[in-house]
């Protein structure tokens, strides 16, 4: 099926709904933590605990191996001398599925 894009507002709802789980690939910094006010340490801290959790599964596959069912997108810097936007994606998983992957 593929991943689906899902509003981030959409996304923030799922999870404090308990529906999904919200994973950021990349370690952020204070400034994109405030930046986009979300807290992206966490996501970050979840994504951590998929690489504990599937150790066989190389870090860069992880997303792909659990099959995440959305993707969304949050700006997380501007930059106005060089007029540059850095994003960072987010990617989520139905919950309930997620123990179908387990390698234990």
């Amino acid at each position: 099926m593929g991943v689906q894009y899902k509003d981030l507002k959409e996304l923030l709802q799922l999870e404090k709904d308990g529906l999904v789980s919200i994973y950021c690939t990349l370690s952020p910094t204070a400034d994109q933590i405030s930046y986009t006010g979300l807290d992206l340490q966490k996501y970050h801290t979840n994504f951590q605990d998929l690489g504990y959790k599937y150790r066989k599964v190389p870090i860069d596959k992880i997303i792909g191996f659990i099959d995440c069912e959305y993707y969304s997108d949050v700006i997380s810097n501007i930059t106005e001398e060089t007029r540059s936007i850095t994003w960072i994606y987010l990617y989520a998983k139905d919950i309930t599925r997620l123990s179908l992957y387990d390698l234990s």
